[in-house]
């Protein structure tokens, strides 16, 4: 096998060897011959020649230096080829092109073939435009490798390339060794699928996957395993919302943080129960996950000082914490006031905004071409984007077209050609909008009354909301907020027949950075009561009130537990009535043997 070798042996005998060598030669990049300006173009082979150097230890197996050479096939092939070095030879070569895929901003870029040769992986491409997009991104890290792409197969083409060829026995040894490892992992995520599999309770939002360390030999801290497990998640268990990874000798998170790049935000629940996490970095690792609940008791990390404090400020927006409401005690004192939530003047208007919000962003996500009857003639529509990156790649090119920061922008014509007038318009825009997904539940909306502004002008209702979207392409989250001007839609026009009560007026979107939704402190100094969603009537209800299924929520709950019917009502009435929060403090619970025996049906 070929490898490039800097040494100063190696540097030293090319010295020597080009001293010796004279002019003799043009340089070229290809041929067989042993001057350089042989036969050129052709496979590419030692151009210029090679030196046979014994090892001391085995005589028999020679290392050959080679100097110079094009690339292995040269020709039109070297153009659609890249070689990645820096990976484990036991890396998973399609997680390695996923990720490229995403770090690229090339979803549909497409490997014709791939192979690991020299200790790296190398791909061969459809387009030679995605060679160029590999290469922007060099330098990135894949989990904790840095990887380094380059262009061609191998070294590449140039001369006075120094390359050492191992021992076809050293080749064979390398090769067995390296299949022996993948397969060995390739049957642990075959046992540990067909198990996790045989234990899932059909339509269950818990999935539990405890154990997997001691029972099954896995090491729950390698990204080799848990990248294909969260694959096996994403594919096989879209119902569940809660995951237990208590017992596995967790130490490090950080092979978790890949999660947010798989179609998980289903999972709102984790616990990390029982492992051995002790810094509170590592919380860090999770910091892009929607959570709703974290389990972190029986770790070192639980006795640290401030813990709920030091929790709390990283998962602003989480519920709770090892099974214990978060609440304001648990964030360090701030001279800045808290945030509210959202505000309606009235019932009526609440329901009438929440209404519309919920049908435009459902038809936005789902089929955007139903939005066109949400617009008319007059309609406007302008947008600004602001970000970080310093490099602006994939859909950030779309918002940037579109960027009309008035106060950037000191160009009043191109102020003016930014500004979108009439449904047409506008919806054609919006075609070439990445394709998104908005959670309702993470909108903060505020909603007010603007009277008429002339006699004869329609009364126009502000709906001003702030929230987080997913791109479909690459799982990336971005905030936004948004504000509509609505008018009620005239009777019989499109629009009405279309199901729309009201249309656009006017409407401006900022996109920017993705932030994790703030803790929001109601008017009276305590916790909001339920997330901003359309609910059946409009109008969300309290957290504790029982429900009107009430007895077939209890029944559910004995069903998964086995509780008797007292102790079911007391864990769903401490949980808000939330059946998946229900069901996760009882696992901890039971977990941590608390659970006396006649709390059981017998």
């Amino acid at each position: 096998m070929k490898y490039t070798n800097r040494s100063f042996l190696t540097s030293s005998l090319h010295n020597q060897y080009m001293s010796n060598r004279g002019g003799r030669g043009g340089g070229g990049g290809g041929g067989r011959g042993r001057g350089g300006g042989g036969r050129g173009g052709g496979r590419g082979g030692a151009s210029v020649g090679s030196i046979i150097v014994r090892s001391n230890a085995k005589k028999n197996a020679p290392r050959r230096v080679s100097i110079g050479g094009g690339g292995h096939n040269g020709g039109g092939m070297e153009e659609t080829v890249v070689t990645i070095g820096g990976l484990p030879m036991t890396s998973d070569p399609i997680d390695v092109i996923d990720f490229l895929k995403n770090k690229a901003y090339k979803p549909n870029m497409h490997v014709k073939t791939h192979y690991y040769k020299n200790q790296k992986l190398v791909l061969q491409l459809e387009k030679p435009e995605d060679v160029v997009s590999l290469l922007g991104v060099s330098g990135s890290r894949y989990i904790k490798d840095k990887l380094i792409i380059t262009r061609g197969e191998g070294s590449g083409p140039g001369n006075n390339r120094i390359r050492q060829t191992l021992a076809p026995s050293q080749q064979n040894n390398h090769k067995s060794a390296m299949k022996e490892k993948i397969t060995e992992i390739n049957a642990k995520m075959i046992k540990i699928e067909k198990h996790i599999t045989a234990t899932y309770q059909k339509d269950s939002p818990m999935l539990d996957l405890s154990y997997l360390a001691s029972g099954h030999g896995v090491d729950m801290n390698d990204p080799k395993i848990i990248r294909p497990l969260l694959r096996i998640i994403t594919d096989k268990f879209p119902k569940a919302n809660t995951i237990s990874f208590a017992h596995n000798n967790i130490t490090t998170l950080a092979p978790y943080s890949t999660i947010s790049k798989f179609k998980l935000d289903h999972i709102v629940n984790y616990s990390f129960d029982s492992n051995n996490l002790n810094k509170f970095s590592e919380l860090d690792q999770l910091s892009e996950l929607p959570l709703r609940e974290l389990l972190l008791s029986n770790n070192p990390i639980s006795s640290l000082p401030n813990y709920r404090m030091e929790v709390a400020r990283r998962f602003p927006d989480m519920n709770f914490l090892d099974s214990v409401p978060i609440g304001p005690s648990d964030f360090p004192p701030s001279p800045i006031p808290p945030l509210r939530p959202s505000f309606f003047e009235t019932p009526d208007r609440q329901q009438f905004a929440l209404r519309f919000l919920e049908k435009y962003f459902t038809s936005f996500d789902k089929k955007r071409v139903e939005i066109s009857n949400a617009y008319f003639g007059e309609s406007k529509f302008s947008m600004t984007f602001s970000s970080s990156e310093s490099n602006h790649r994939g859909t950030s090119k779309t918002y940037i077209r579109q960027n009309r920061n008035l106060i950037k922008s000191p160009d009043l014509i191109k102020k003016t050609n930014l500004l979108i007038y009439g449904s047409e318009k506008i919806t054609d825009f919006f075609k070439i909008f990445p394709i998104t997904v908005h959670n309702l539940e993470s909108f903060v909306v505020d909603v007010f009354f603007v009277p008429p502004a002339f006699p004869g002008a329609p009364e126009a209702l502000y709906v001003i909301t702030h929230g987080h979207f997913t791109e479909a392409s690459f799982f990336t989250k971005r905030s936004f907020d948004r504000t509509f001007v609505l008018v009620p839609a005239q009777p019989g026009s499109e629009s009405a027949k279309n199901g729309w009560e009201a249309v656009i007026l006017n409407e401006q979107l900022n996109v920017r950075p993705y932030i994790r939704s703030p803790r929001l402190v109601s008017l009276d100094g305590g916790e909001p009561t339920a997330p901003i969603a359309a609910t059946p009537n409009g109008v969300a209800g309290g957290a504790n009130q029982p429900p009107a299924n009430e007895a077939e929520i209890i029944q559910q709950l004995m069903t998964m537990t086995s509780l008797n019917n007292q102790f079911a009502k007391d864990c769903l009435v401490n949980s808000g009535w939330d059946l998946n929060i229900a069901f996760t403090t009882f696992q901890m619970f039971k977990s941590q043997g608390k659970i006396p025996d006649h709390c059981y049906t017998k």
